[in-house]
């Protein structure tokens, strides 16, 4: 069963991935801008010999500066679009009656924090904020076990779901299924599933040995068919008297 540990030990190696991919495109991206800032301080009548070290210099902070303004704008435009298609969405602020539906589930009143959860996905979509707090208290000791299922297939399919949304709800549910679910052929399938969406990482390196391994046992524990002993003599009985 695969643990908190290795889940989050898989989140950060994401976060590490993104922040590598993130230096090598600015940095690709710094290299283009060493000519236009070149250009840009002759215009402004600086010294030959002093352009091309300020361009180097530069360059790296113009192209921050310009990521910085184009991710402003597009978070804006984004946000303004969102409010129009889901009013209410878009923001980072938690939806209304959010912090009502986590207090019915901190009571112990599960049915009715689902149907205030519900209320909400039902109101504004499956939000990927909504679907984890939920999950938290499904996943927990009088938790609906089926629920957590449905709303963990569901944060895989919702908007905004990032490769780590997607990876923590297939290895949760791979755990429902091995666990209180007790269906070793759909937690299979769904380590089939990691090996496929997360290839040459860690996470399917270690699902295909969890696979190997379930299939093993479903080998060991392959039913034999019993032996009856009444029947072991195949003769049958005479019904002469001796």
């Amino acid at each position: 069963m695969i643990d908190e540990q290795q889940f989050a030990a898989s989140v950060e190696r994401e976060r590490r991935r993104r922040r590598r991919d993130g230096l090598l495109l600015w940095a690709l991206a710094s290299l283009l801008f060493v000519k236009p800032v070149h250009v840009l301080l002759g215009l402004v009548g600086l010294p030959v010999e002093f352009r091309w070290p300020l361009a180097w210099v530069g360059a790296p902070l113009a192209t921050a500066l310009v990521y910085a303004a184009v991710r402003g704008v597009g978070g804006l435009a984004s946000g303004a679009l969102m409010n129009v298609l889901h009013p209410g969405r878009g923001g980072k602020a938690a939806p209304p009656g959010y912090s009502h539906a986590e207090a019915l589930a901190a009571a112990g009143r599960m049915a009715e924090a689902e149907a205030a959860f519900e209320a909400l996905h039902a109101e504004r979509g499956d939000r990927v904020d909504v679907l984890h707090a939920e999950i938290a208290w499904q996943l927990k000791p009088g938790g609906n076990v089926e629920r957590a299922k449905a709303l963990l297939q569901r944060l895989r399919k919702a908007d905004g779901a990032t490769r780590s949304d997607d990876l923590f709800a297939t290895q949760r549910l791979i755990d429902l299924y091995l666990g209180p679910l007790h269906d070793t052929d759909r937690a299979m399938s769904e380590l089939r599933r990691i090996m496929q969406q997360f290839p040459g990482s860690r996470d399917a390196e270690g699902a295909q040995t969890a696979l190997a391994t379930l299939r093993e046992q479903a080998g060991h524990a392959a039913p034999h068919a019993p032996r009856d002993i009444r029947n072991a003599d195949s003769t049958p009985p005479s019904s002469s008297e001796p």
